[in-house]
């Protein structure tokens, strides 16, 4: 997975690069973001609930004509929450990563845009806690890595006193199993809602 990764990365890094030096229209640019997750966790014979969640972090932008090239670092929070169906009780997992996603945007005059793309999630942090009995650092139990792929979509305001500021929906799907420890194949799964102000 880590090869596929550093070849994902690579091939945007040449299409960045060949579109960065044959256009005289590139621009830069660079924001912040941040928002709610709407997080859940595919358990293996079990069916988790939503968890809301934040995230935040900045970003960086390449623009060449209509096609964007977007890189992120984000603070990411993230898990689910698994209800105990004899006696109602609820099993709260929660994980923080340090995501680092690369989108390809197209990006239409009006403001609008679409985007494609991967993250590669590193884990700051993971626990568990029973019904509120109290929160455990079950962070050895994961992997250090959350590989995810996904797509949005945003709208930019275009309009003086506001441009610049934007609203972004965008859907992750983890794709590496998430646990070290013989749980099953689980992997993550968010549905963000956000705002960005780019600069």
């Amino acid at each position: 997975m880590k090869k596929l990764t550093k070849t994902l990365l690579f091939t945007h890094t040449v299409c960045a690069a060949v579109f960065f030096t044959t256009s005289v229209h590139a621009q830069f640019s660079g924001g912040i973001r941040a928002g709610v997750n709407l997080a859940t966790e595919q358990y293996p014979g079990y069916t988790m609930q939503n968890a809301i969640l934040g995230y935040g972090g900045a970003f960086a932008r390449y623009q060449v004509n209509q096609i964007g090239f977007q890189l992120e670092a984000n603070y990411s929070g993230e898990g689910g929450n698994l209800k105990d169906a004899s006696n109602g009780d609820i099993n709260k997992y929660r994980e923080s990563y340090l995501n680092v996603p690369l989108f390809i945007q197209g990006r239409f005059p009006f403001g609008g845009y679409i985007e494609l793309g991967a993250q590669d999630g590193f884990l700051l942090s993971s626990t568990f806690n029973y019904n509120n009995n109290g929160i455990v650092n079950i962070k050895g139990m994961y992997k250090s890595n959350n590989f995810s792929v996904g797509g949005g979509a945003g709208y930019e305001f275009q309009k003086q006193g506001v441009k610049g500021l934007g609203i972004n929906i965008r859907y992750m799907q983890g794709i590496t199993a998430i646990s070290s420890s013989g749980y099953g194949d689980i992997k993550t799964s968010a549905f963000s809602l956000g705002l960005s102000e780019r600069f």
